[in-house]
């Protein structure tokens, strides 16, 4: 690629990063925002789908044949399946699952779990479940705009978007050093950071001894249009790299060219 096509396709992956890193941000608020409007001990299904549940226990539950669970449907089944300790604080904890019928008829219903042959005894957990007719109608009724829309879980937008971020990102880099090894070909290059300091402006850029530039140079600032609005003074040359200072009346920005030919 030529200068030109570098700094056409730079400009071109710069924006697409920047794109899918908007996306990034979009799908994330949205997977949030659904989290915390969606009831932990609430779950939207369809008819024959089976769900993953867990839930705490007092100390004393030791094995899941001392917990029961109660229905308000005998097509909602719940199979304990193992205990478990808690993941953050410990305590005992038990997980299943939950069978839903495929005749189940659309509606809500509810599920508790209490420890066996203890009556009168607080639940363990109470779930209420929400079944649709059909996965359309499901999807209908998420509370995530890109479920609901696009039937897609907004994170996984967001790991693919995350992803493809990183990917844009290390594209303008690896542009961005080919356009920067044509540009010193050319005995130019952009500057790189500006900073104000007493009496002047101390500039960086990618030119330096290895492209023939020393203290005590003085070369021109060309702006974006390639006009040019000033000069530098070099202070300071490296083997691939010098600074310098500008007067205070120069308008330099970082991504103006320095150019030793001009």
């Amino acid at each position: 690629m030529n200068l030109e096509e570098t700094s056409r396709w730079r400009s071109i992956t710069g924006r697409v990063g920047a794109l899918f890193c908007i996306l990034c941000v979009i799908s994330g608020l949205d997977g949030l925002v659904a989290q915390f409007r969606s009831p932990p001990n609430e779950f939207l299904a369809v008819p024959g789908e089976a769900i993953h549940v867990n839930g705490p226990c007092s100390p004393d539950i030791q094995d899941v044949s001392q917990l029961a669970y109660e229905s308000t449907s005998d097509g909602i089944r719940l199979k304990f399946e193992a205990m478990q300790s808690g993941f953050w604080l410990g305590g005992a904890m038990w997980r299943g699952l939950l069978e839903l019928g495929s005749d189940l008829e659309p509606g809500d219903y509810g599920v508790v779990v209490r420890p066996k042959d203890v009556p009168g005894e607080k639940p363990f957990a109470v779930f209420a479940i929400k079944v649709f007719p059909n996965a359309e109608a499901l999807r209908r009724a998420s509370r995530s705009l890109i479920r609901r829309h696009f039937g897609l879980s907004p994170w996984l937008v967001f790991a693919v978007c995350i992803g493809l971020t990183g990917l844009a990102f290390a594209l303008v880099y690896g542009i961005s050093q080919k356009r920067e090894l044509l540009m010193a070909g050319l005995g130019r290059a952009e500057i790189y950071r500006v900073a104000k300091v007493e009496g002047c402006y101390e500039v960086s850029f990618g030119l330096g001894s290895a492209h023939g530039v020393q203290s005590g140079d003085s070369l021109p600032i060309l702006n974006h249009r390639g006009e040019r609005v000033g000069h530098v003074t070099v202070t300071q040359s490296f083997e691939q790299d010098a600074s310098g200072t500008v007067e205070l009346d120069t308008a330099v920005k970082p991504g103006f060219v320095v150019s030793r030919d001009s």
